[in-house]
């Protein structure tokens, strides 16, 4: 549980270190294209839901609908967010690990950026390279257990694995720059999130509230990169948690 709380509170710390003079810069188009893909999927979300709700339900069923329609809002919309975060790591790959180099080279002793400063331009290809594959196998897990979350007797059971795979998603998403940067494949980043246990699933778990957090999700994206950076070098992956 210390380690779970240790992790939770990297990415609200992440915000703090976020608008120092030298990061704030780098922060401003992360924060531009989150901001613009939370408005689209917003409007998206406002014009579908009542569509949604009227496809699911049956005619006789259709005095339901004021009871379901928050519970449909708040899933949909969870979901939705969740989703178009991800696209917006995807979009702003380039701007995240310039921000993730930047932080780096604050500490030039750090063993982390030492490793990183030997990858050289490699490092774009391969973020790219994983930002494609994460989002295929996000896509992959991630439909199947929304729509199995919208039926009845087995949803409860699919909401609760969803968030489960919401929080260890954003650990991996997220804890891949700073990886990444210092030339970890991705194959072996889930061998060392599994290694630091519930310190990397409380980073998941307060990243993945911050990105649902009004006004503060817009944020959430470069926020995740500095936390997750701050993370790997003062928690190692290549070894357990400090305890």
């Amino acid at each position: 549980m210390k380690d779970f709380l240790i992790g939770f509170g990297y990415p609200w710390r992440g915000l703090g270190v976020l608008f120092q003079p030298r990061l704030r810069a780098l922060a401003w188009w992360p924060i531009a294209i989150n901001a613009v893909l939370f408005s689209v999927a917003l409007y998206f979300l406002v014009v579908q839901v009542n569509t949604w709700i009227s496809d699911l339900l049956p005619g006789w069923l259709a005095w339901l609908e004021w009871l379901l329609w928050p519970l449909f809002m708040l899933i949909a919309l969870a979901a939705t967010l969740f989703s178009f975060a991800r696209l917006a790591n995807l979009i702003a790959v380039p701007f995240n690990a310039r921000l993730c180099r930047a932080l780096m080279r604050m500490r030039p002793d750090d063993p982390l950026t030492q490793a990183a400063e030997k990858q050289t331009w490699r490092n774009d290809l391969r973020l790219i390279g994983h930002e494609v594959l994460k989002l295929a196998v996000y896509l992959a897990w991630f439909l199947p257990l929304l729509a199995l979350s919208f039926l009845p007797f087995v949803g409860f059971l699919a909401q609760v694995v969803l968030v489960y795979f919401g929080i260890y998603w954003c650990a991996v998403e997220y804890l891949d720059y700073p990886l990444s940067e210092a030339g970890t494949p991705l194959r072996q980043l889930r061998e060392r999130i599994k290694r630091q246990g519930t310190l990397a699933l409380g980073f998941g778990a307060g990243q993945l509230l911050l990105s649902l957090t009004p006004v503060l999700n817009l944020m959430s994206v470069p926020a995740g990169v500095v936390a997750a950076t701050r993370l790997c070098q003062e928690k190692p992956f290549d070894s357990p948690a400090s305890r």
